[in-house]
């Protein structure tokens, strides 16, 4: 494990707990909090710098936290990009794909808070496209990641009016104006606008 600053969340048996070792140390913290209906106990360890976490005789599960300037931890954030070229929604799609990246997928209220975020700092006219579509022959909407992959839809920014009928819309767009709040609109996929991608 590698971390600059950091936190490690440490998972093992109750039974085995006290045999968890950082480096060639044994971990000597009390403060293990039993996870409810299982056999299992956790603790979060602050660290930094390089360390080996391991049990001689039992299996963990170790998870990592970096932590962001202000010290707040937090795990594996996305990294976003705006394309630079205006394309439709699949040209942008398989764009994205091509260049190992995929179209922003806003699924919840923090992946949309951390997109806004991005977005705030990187301001435009106009709107860009999201993994958003709208199924052809339902009319539901998902999320498209990857070529085959989809995933339904539980959380929605959408503008005042939208969405609009299946017939006019079926791709979804995000728009890059702070006092629209960020929120989204469903246009054609034949519409050309540049995307936001992770």
């Amino acid at each position: 494990m590698n971390l600059i600053e950091g936190e490690a969340v440490i998972i093992a048996e109750t039974a085995r707990k006290n045999n968890v070792y950082i480096d060639g140390k044994l971990l000597k913290f009390t403060n293990w909090k039993p996870i409810p209906y299982s056999n299992y106990s956790s603790i979060s360890v602050s660290l930094s710098g390089t360390h080996v976490i391991w049990h001689p005789t039992s299996r963990i599960g170790v998870y990592m936290f970096e932590k962001m300037e202000g010290g707040i931890p937090y795990g594996n954030s996305a990294h976003y990009k705006i394309t630079t070229d205006v394309m439709t929604w699949p040209e942008s799609h398989h764009y994205c794909l091509n260049i190992s990246y995929q179209l922003s997928t806003p699924s919840s209220e923090m992946a949309q808070k951390e997109m806004t975020n991005f977005l705030q700092n990187n301001r435009g006219p106009g709107y860009l496209w999201i993994g958003l579509r709208r199924s052809l022959f339902t009319s539901e909407w998902y999320w498209q990641k990857g070529n085959d992959s989809k995933y339904s839809v539980s959380f929605t920014k959408w503008a005042d009016g939208h969405p609009d009928i299946p017939q006019k819309a079926l791709c979804a767009a995000v728009s890059q104006d702070a006092n629209k709040e960020f929120t989204w609109k469903s246009v054609s996929c034949s519409v050309y606008y540049i995307a936001v991608t992770l």
